[in-house]
This record gives C-alpha cells, structure tokens and sequence, in this order.
C-alpha cells in the first residue's frame, strides 16, 4: 500500500475484502490500513462502508458479481454533487471528523470460497487539492498487478483459515461448527448450523448476544476456551484459531437434540420466579445486556449514569443467580421463548 499511496501522493490507503454471510448480508472479511490514522478504518468498517456513495451502488449488486477482466476504477469527486454531499451524514460525520478530503480507487470481484469483492481506495486529506486524471491513469496502469497481488494475498490468508479451522476440527467427531470474524460475523459453517443461521434469525440473533456478551467478559486466545449456552440450549465451546490481532473464532456444539444439555424443568421454574422479582428498570437493562450492548451503550440509551447500570446489573446477577453476561443472555433468552409459546 505504502509505494501506491506515496506514488500518488495521498494521505492513506485501505484494502478492503467484502463477502456474504450465509444470511446473504453483506460484511467486512478482511481490512488493511496505511495512513497517520487507523481509528478511521476502525470507524469505517463498523459504522460508515454501508453509506459510502462510491462503494455503496456496486456492493448493493452483489448477486451478479463476476470475475471481471478489468477492475472498476471509482473517483469520489466525480461521484457525488459537492453540494448536497456535503449536507451527507457521510460527510458530516465519518470525512470531516477524520480530515478526509477526495478519494480514488477501484474495485474488482473475486471468487474465492464464494464471490467476494477487493477494493483499494487511496485518500488525499481534506484541505489538500483533489486528484486529477492523471493519477487515475496511473492507479489504471497499476490496476492489474495490484489486483492479482491483493487476489493472492487475500487467497493465502483464506487458505491458512480454512487449514486452520480443519487441523481444529480434526480432533472433534458429531459437531456442528462455525467460525466467525471480529466482528462476529460467520465466515463459514457446518451445513447445519449454517442452515439455522439463515433460516432462524431469533437463533442467529440471540447467537450475537451470547458471543459478544461473552467476549466482553473474558478475554480469548488459543490456550483458553469458552464454555457457552446457545439459545437452543445446547453447550457450546468457543476458541480463538491464532492469536493475531486478525484470528477468527471457532465455536463448536453438538450435531443434535439428543446430545445437547438443556435446562431442566427446575431450573426453568427458578428462573421464571427469579425474573419475576427483577424490577422494571432492572429487566429495561437486563435486556439491553442480552442485546450485547456495553455498559455505556446501556447509560446513553436509558440516560443514566454507568455506575447506575452497573448497580442495576448487580441486583440482576444476583437475582438471577448468575455470575457473567453469558449466563444474563440465557435467561433472557428462555423467558423470550416462553413469551413466544404463550
């Protein structure tokens, strides 16, 4: 990225990897970043790519991507009205903030395991003079090199997960297995669970919750695994497949029913009585928890203080005999299947 960015005397410069989930949304695989900034790929790729005005019309098509022979080269300036753009949340929050002025780069579809899409984009600081034709002329002639470079890259890192995953799974016999990204978005599956996953977005859903609740917890690494309750009940265990700042997740559970551990009648009662005692404050937080929101998210939304969420979890553990947010979302989640069944 360096030369590229220095060559055509820009601020900074991303790649990025974009893929479908089994659900068919659209996410983030695999970001890098050179620039005097990272926190604005950190903001980027959590919160602002889904309104980019230059990537946005392309990715939307992502059904009929192809293989194609020439990458598609894009220009932010010559992509969008200055004026009303600038009226943008985009502009306004995720630009400005980070001193981001005009933009290039290009894009091009891949197929790697399944299609997925490569984008470059090179950025000029805001304040600094636009790019001209010029430079686009040279990111074109750099287009073909720099597309099958990135396409093997990104090929080897896909092929050192999936080895990964497979020396992993290699020990294990009747499970069912998903591997997950940072961001907790599935990068693979088991047919099964993958099936579920697309199928059941309350199971999908309240999965997140359980993953993100537990990860704030504890932290995870190759040597330490994570016993989990997904919300069907079934026991799961979770590990990270590398230690890198990039590592993916494993988690593993049993194939079927038959061999998970679900809770028993006792203790369903228990916590139906133990969740009827949660006042109204307390289950407005209990269930924010469950959605895996942090405690500040908590605060902001409720307009109390944090030290306030953090008493009212307090007498929610207590109450209900549990001991981390994991074991908050499992609750929450059977009280959710009763409310459904009733």
């Amino acid at each position: 990225l360096r030369p590229v960015r220095e060559l055509l005397g820009a601020s900074s410069a991303v790649v990025m990897q974009f893929r479908q989930d089994p659900a068919g949304k659209l996410v983030i695989g695999g970001a890098v970043y050179d620039g005097p900034d990272p926190e604005s790929m950190n903001d980027y790729t959590s919160r602002h790519y889904v309104n980019d005005p230059v990537l946005k019309p392309l990715l939307s098509r992502s059904q009929s991507w192809e293989e194609r022979s020439d990458p598609l080269i894009s220009s932010l300036h010559r992509s969008v009205s200055l004026p009303s753009f600038r009226q943008s949340s985009y502009y306004r929050r995720f630009l400005t903030p980070h001193r981001l002025g005009d933009i290039i780069g290009f894009l091009f579809p891949v197929h790697l395991s399944g299609p997925q899409v490569i984008t470059l984009g090179i950025h000029r600081a805001l304040g600094t003079s636009a790019f001209e034709a010029v430079h686009e002329m040279a990111l074109n002639a750099l287009s073909q090199p720099l597309r099958q470079s990135l396409r093997g890259a990104f090929l080897e890192q896909e092929l050192n997960q999936v080895n990964q995953t497979n020396t992993a799974l290699s020990e294990l016999a009747a499970t069912e297995h998903a591997t997950f990204d940072r961001g907790l978005h599935v990068v693979r599956a088991s047919p099964g669970l993958a099936a579920q996953l697309a199928e059941d977005r309350l199971f999908a859903d309240g999965l997140k919750a359980v993953l993100r609740s537990a990860l704030s917890d504890s932290a995870i690494d190759t040597a330490r695994r994570l016993r989990l309750r997904l919300p069907d009940d079934r026991v799961a265990e979770m590990r990270a497949l590398d230690d890198t700042r990039d590592a993916q997740y494993l988690l593993t559970c049993p194939r079927t029913p038959s061999a998970t551990v679900a809770m028993s009648s006792s203790e369903v009662a228990r916590n139906d009585r133990a969740y009827d005692t949660l006042t109204g404050r307390e289950r407005d937080v209990a269930g924010l928890v469950a959605e895996g929101r942090s405690n500040r998210d908590v605060a902001n939304l409720l307009d109390i203080s944090i030290r306030t969420v953090e008493n009212h979890l307090r007498a929610v553990f207590h109450k209900l005999h549990v001991s981390n947010r994991a074991q908050l979302v499992s609750v929450i989640l059977s009280q959710t299947r009763v409310g459904d069944e009733s």
